[in-house]
């Protein structure tokens, strides 16, 4: 009788739970069917009493398929992560949670992050302690959910940055390129804030010659956006990713004046595009940018962040290739794929 064959990475088994159907979450579902099979629960609703119909929605999805999995694959340590946690925990099975930042933040002034609710600060407490791993996306993460919540985290987390994934990187034509963006995913005038669009809205004031445009914004963001964004701002609602892309060939700037920020995907993409990145230093993008001497501020103030887009829009292409060919390779999606696969696959 022949020798019984070593496992394949493939045959690895998980349970995904995903709260968002974000770009860079469904790219790591991606990541995680290349090699492993992935059963995925999509927790629709996150508001009000809809939120205990789904967590017995979730609950007997994990009775049904937690006896055929290995591990659990959450994003995010909020609500809809304690039940897997838990139900990991009693089955002898693994629990990874990706720590991807609004569940690392604390701004209590803000009330952003998931530990300026009670129950987000419940659910938060029980699924990191219950967690196996916990992988941040960022140094700056790290950090902040060491801050945030314990600094005996650090003792299972791994960081694997996050990552960009454009269909190519294209060589910079700046001359044929004439408006400064900020992607902004905001539904609240507080997350307007974190993201920083009041900043540069009024930025954009002092620059009528120039075209500014915000896009991700609805709800109270939108609302209050649009009292305060002067007339050479576009405000936009979320697009396709598709439609970005052809936002960004149009795009010379790219800004992300983020209070709070663990990574910044979309300063990545815009570089990749052709756009020149204006970052604010005091988070992730900075961890992001480190070395590539990118226009950034360091103070929340109208004049710097206007100084820091003018110097921007100035920069040579043969600089900005430099930054593309200094940044860009550090996270490529391959990076973070062969990481995922190498740590899940050794637990």
């Amino acid at each position: 009788m022949g020798k019984r064959s070593n496992k394949q990475p493939n045959q690895l088994s998980i349970l995904m739970i995903q709260l968002h159907q974000s770009t860079f979450v469904r790219r790591d579902e991606e990541m995680l069917r290349s090699f492993a099979t992935v059963k995925v629960f999509l927790f629709r609703h996150q508001r009000g009493f809809s939120i205990f119909i789904e967590l017995i929605r979730q609950k007997l999805f994990l009775l049904r398929n937690i006896w055929n999995s290995q591990l659990v694959y959450v994003w995010f340590a909020d609500f809809h992560a304690v039940l897997p946690a838990l139900f990991a925990r009693l089955t002898g099975r693994k629990c990874v949670v990706v720590i991807g930042g609004v569940d690392a933040a604390y701004l209590p002034q803000y009330r952003y992050g998931t530990k300026s609710r009670l129950l987000g600060r419940l659910s938060l407490w029980l699924t990191v302690r219950m967690a196996h791993l916990l992988l941040p996306v960022s140094q700056f993460t790290l950090n902040d959910i060491s801050r945030n919540v314990s600094s005996r985290l650090v003792r299972k987390s791994k960081v694997i940055h996050n990552c960009y994934s454009p269909a190519q990187i294209v060589s910079p034509a700046l001359g044929n390129r004439h408006l400064v963006l900020s992607i902004a995913m905001a539904s609240s005038e507080s997350t307007l804030y974190i993201k920083g669009v009041d900043l540069f809205l009024n930025a954009a004031a002092l620059m009528p010659d120039l075209n500014f445009m915000v896009v991700g914004l609805s709800g109270g963001a939108m609302n209050l956006a649009k009292r305060i964004a002067p007339p050479n701002v576009v405000l936009s609602e979320p697009i396709s990713f598709e439609k970005l892309k052809e936002l960004y060939a149009q795009t010379r700037v790219i800004c992300q004046f983020s209070r709070q920020e663990s990574f910044g995907i979309a300063l990545l993409e815009g570089l990749a595009a052709g756009c020149v990145p204006v970052i604010a230093n005091c988070c992730g993008p900075a961890e992001v940018f480190s070395g590539a001497d990118v226009p950034a501020i360091d103070e929340f103030e109208t004049a710097v962040a206007a100084e820091a887009i003018k110097s921007a829009y100035r920069m040579e292409a043969a600089r900005l290739e430099e930054i593309q060919q200094m940044v860009l390779p550090r996270f490529d999606c391959a990076l973070r794929s062969n990481r995922l696969q190498e740590i899940l696959c050794q637990l």
